[in-house]
């Protein structure tokens, strides 16, 4: 799912704003208060509407500073799918039947509202039946207070199952958990390892973690190998810097890189990992 246009209405600052999107690419980029963190924003509480329509899983929705004066925020997010839908104060989304508009701003089509919920039905629908994964949308909201992780300090209570929809958890909120994250790579490392020593062959690596894997590999460059130790219990990368390689826990990795660490676990949704893979016979 990629976004084609975002309207925005009586938010923060903005009193009336409808921005197109480039199907690759938008960049963003303007003097300090001008409005881009605001953007960024209003686009976050519309894809919080994603996640809500999705079992066990919360997004976010408008806060009570977000008020531009009297007036009601509003955000409509247009997909290139087709699928559009808003987001306004005192409505949550697909709470009613009726198509919507913004009040007197000209809008470039008339919304369906119950059109993203029908989206994500089908999606919980094929879960449940057991059919194909349908593919589930990455969203994600990441700003400069999102540098913050919260790791586990100990293996007890750790879970052994998960729902593939967990990967949206916290996706749009100001902290990220990331122990959810750390407790499934566990578990599918020794899922892993359980295959490997049943199978007799080393070289085997499951599906999703290897997705993962090359994911968190990716997106930095010079950093390889993302694994749990457990002496210290501590997720850890390899880096390479000036020809050396040096082993490096999550929490001594700079703000930047681990906010690109922690957005690549999110790739984890779109491949429906979540779920351990059931054990095979070697």
């Amino acid at each position: 799912m990629k976004l084609d246009l975002v309207t925005i209405e009586n938010y923060r600052a903005i009193d009336y704003l409808a921005l197109p999107l480039d199907p690759s690419l938008t960049v963003l980029h303007g003097d300090n208060a001008h409005g881009k963190t605001s953007v960024l924003s209003a686009i976050a509480v519309g894809l919080g509407n994603i996640p809500t329509l999705l079992p066990e899983v919360s997004g976010i929705r408008f806060l009570k500073t977000d008020r531009r004066g009297f007036l009601p925020p509003r955000v409509a997010l247009w997909a290139t799918n087709g699928i559009a839908w808003e987001t306004r104060t005192n409505a949550p989304e697909a709470a009613s039947d009726q198509p919507t508009l913004f009040s007197e701003n000209p809008q470039p089509e008339i919304i369906d509202r119950r059109a993203l919920k029908r989206a994500m039905d089908a999606i919980v629908s094929a879960d449940r039946e057991g059919a194909e994964p349908l593919t589930l949308p990455i969203v994600a909201f990441y700003d400069a207070n999102r540098a913050v992780f919260d790791s586990p300090q100990r293996r007890s209570g750790f879970k052994s199952e998960f729902s593939r929809y967990a990967g949206l958890e916290g996706a749009l909120s100001v902290r990220t958990n990331f122990r959810e994250f750390f407790e499934w790579f566990y578990a599918q490392e020794n899922e892993e390892l359980r295959e490997q020593k049943a199978r007799r062959d080393f070289d085997f690596r499951l599906k999703d973690l290897s997705a993962v894997r090359t994911a968190l590999a990716g997106m930095v460059q010079g950093v390889s190998d993302p694994r749990i130790q457990t002496s210290p219990l501590r997720f850890v990368v390899s880096v390479e810097s000036d020809g050396k390689t040096a082993t490096l826990a999550l929490d001594q990795l700079s703000g930047g890189v681990r906010i690109m660490l922690a957005l690549a676990g999110r790739s984890r949704t779109a491949n429906g990992a979540g779920q351990l893979a059931p054990r095979q016979s070697p």
